[in-house]
């Protein structure tokens, strides 16, 4: 009897691995686009580094601090001095629980954000491959070629130049925006297609889980904008606007505040006066049909700092192997291959083919230029969509690799009459390969920059380390502070807006702010004026006006091509020999921390 017991069990245990491994044999696909996928991380990977540059967000500096400022977001206490939050700090919260649990499970620091990179380039394909896969596709189609062309439409998703744009330089909204949207899109379908309690509970949770992807809170006008052809019907529609909105609503009531009460703040400061327009005009540069068809943005004529202290092409790898004629023709190639999906869609009437091309109609107008007409009549949606290459290629991304795969059912379809399954498996190689081709820069290390892949000193973390036992409502000032746009270079790499309050509890008072209030502005304004008129009195009225309780000198500091004067060897006159200023602590000689005796005591 126990015999007879012990082999149903086993037989049970037998059956569940069979259809394992049978469900797992029909989406073979998804195994394969992982395996890739994971293959170009990790040869994009350096050990021992840490993925840092731009606007990089660094939660794993100290995660607890992290998630109590998201939590709080609403008052931005240790941005400058005091700020409404203009940019959706809270939406970052799925993402911290994240790396929270990152911390706890011990993952060493300089990992944690490759991980966070790396998981949404590998969802991202995975969501077009179901979105193909189930609702593209009916059951009247071959599976085998179902199963292929799924596959191919992932694959042009991770392998193409939008992506690599999107990675080259991470930030955490565009990349997560990547991983996520086909997500959102297919639940969204799913749930239009056969409504139920059951569909829309899993659209409100994938759209919570998105919420990381709307830090930059124009993104998700942007993915409502690209949702609009897919709501063909009323009611539906509305209850899955619902489930995508409602799960926003902790992060969006204190954007749509900050609009209301503080929006003049970004539109009229002088950094996104100057920088607005000079962005808007690098993407005009790169809105012509030429350039959609490649995917190709602004990044592609971007200086940046190389590694001799003088600038380059930010792409210059990308642009050598671009040049190659072959290289050149096999994009024009694949953008064939989408005409013709979007020809064979529309006429054969495949679903979500007419809301498809929609979507790619509305991206293609905003990268063409359309943003112009909002720019001259809504200055406010303007400043909102000045770099448009950023958020609208991910979803044309999108579009594309779905009528990519159609495309190549058509293209299967024209050697039909050869009967020949050389043909067809040719066919299917011949694509399959020319995508590698194609994008081979991005397996030799150049998806992401190399120069985003540092080693961050110690002295870094011993200073934060050491500011956790300080007062946390005091005050920091950093200096050197001398470029007017609030982007600083460092000598062992890192150039972006900052990253030190990451790892400080305290205040700090960055140029990096400056954008989302004036007082903010104010201050760089009268310290820098008072630091280049070499005003020592100015200095330490200012210093007192903006209660600061430290000034932290960071000699790390570079300046592009030494062309700048950094004010250094005036601001070590004002210290000298100045009992208002007492060295409180030096780290490595690179970093120094001065305790300032404030004439008013900081309240």
């Amino acid at each position: 009897m126990k015999k007879d017991i012990t082999k149903a069990k086993h037989k049970g245990v037998f059956r569940a691995l069979r259809l394992f491994f049978r469900r797992l044999k029909g989406h073979w696909g998804i195994l394969l686009l992982l395996l890739i996928a994971t293959s170009l991380a990790y040869l994009n990977y350096k050990p021992g580094t840490f993925l840092i540059g731009w606007d990089s967000l660094h939660p794993e500096f100290n995660p607890v601090l992290d998630l109590k400022r998201g939590l709080f977001s609403v008052w931005q206490e240790y941005r400058g001095t005091g700020l409404l939050a203009g940019m959706a700090h809270a939406s970052d919260l799925p993402r911290v629980l994240l790396v929270y649990l990152f911390s706890v499970l011990q993952v060493p620091p300089n990992l944690i954000r490759y991980l966070t990179t790396f998981l949404p380039l590998l969802l991202g394909p995975i969501g077009v491959y179901l979105f193909i896969h189930k609702q593209v596709f009916g059951k009247d189609q071959d599976t085998r070629t179902i199963e292929t062309v799924s596959f191919l439409g992932g694959l042009f998703y991770l392998l193409n130049l939008g992506t690599m744009q999107t990675f080259f330089v991470p930030f955490e909204s565009f990349t997560w925006f990547y991983g996520l949207f086909p997500f959102l899109i297919y639940f969204t379908t799913k749930y239009l297609s056969r409504p139920s309690i059951g569909s829309l509970i899993k659209l409100t949770f994938v759209s919570l889980i998105s919420a990381p992807a709307f830090y930059v809170e124009t993104i998700f006008v942007v993915f409502i904008l690209c949702l609009l052809p897919f709501f063909l019907k009323l009611r539906p529609s509305i209850s899955a606007l619902f489930a995508i909105t409602a799960p926003q609503l902790f992060w969006l009531l204190p954007v749509i505040f900050f609009v209301f009460t503080n929006g003049q703040v970004a539109t009229n400061n002088h950094i996104n006066n100057i920088s607005s327009p000079e962005t808007y005009e690098r993407n005009l540069e790169f809105a012509n049909p030429k350039n959609l068809i490649q995917l190709k943005g602004f990044l592609f004529k971007y200086l940046d700092l190389g590694n001799d202290n003088k600038y380059e092409l930010l792409l210059s790898t990308w642009i050598t192997h671009l040049n190659n004629p072959v290289i050149y023709l096999l994009g024009f190639f694949f953008f064939l291959i989408i005409l013709s999906g979007i020809y064979f869609g529309l006429k054969n009437k495949l679903k979500w083919s007419p809301s498809l091309f929609g979507t790619t109609l509305i991206c293609s107008f905003f990268l063409l230029g359309g943003g112009l007409l909002l720019n001259s009549s809504f200055p406010l949606l303007g400043e909102l969509f000045r770099s448009p290459f950023t958020k609208f290629s991910i979803p044309l991304m999108f579009c594309f690799s779905i009528f990519f795969a159609i495309g190549t059912v058509f293209l299967l379809d024209l050697f039909t009459f050869l009967h020949s399954r050389l043909t067809y498996n040719l066919t299917l190689f011949t694509v399959f390969v020319s995508l590698f081709v194609y994008m081979s820069p991005a397996f030799s290390g150049n998806l992401i920059d190399p120069k985003m892949r540092v080693s961050i000193p110690d002295e870094y973390f011993e200073l934060f380390n050491y500011m956790q036992t300080q007062d946390p409502a005091s005050r920091i000032a950093n200096l050197p502070q001398y470029v007017f746009w609030g982007w600083q270079y460092y000598n062992w790499g890192y150039r972006g807006s900052g990253f030190l309050w990451y790892g400080l509890p305290q205040p700090i008072l960055d140029r990096a702010f400056d954008v989302w209030e004036k007082s903010s502005e104010r201050y760089y304004e009268e310290i820098s004026t008072a630091i280049y008129n070499n005003d020592k009195e100015k200095f330490e009225e200012t210093i007192n006006k903006y209660a600061i309780n430290w000034l932290l000198i960071d000699k790390h500091i570079i300046a592009p091509e030494s062309r700048s004067d950094l004010g250094l060897e005036k601001i070590q006159n004002f210290l000298a020999d100045n009992p208002k200023f007492i060295l409180d602590k030096s780290f490595n000689d690179q970093i120094f921390l001065y305790k300032v005796n404030l004439t008013t005591p900081h309240q």
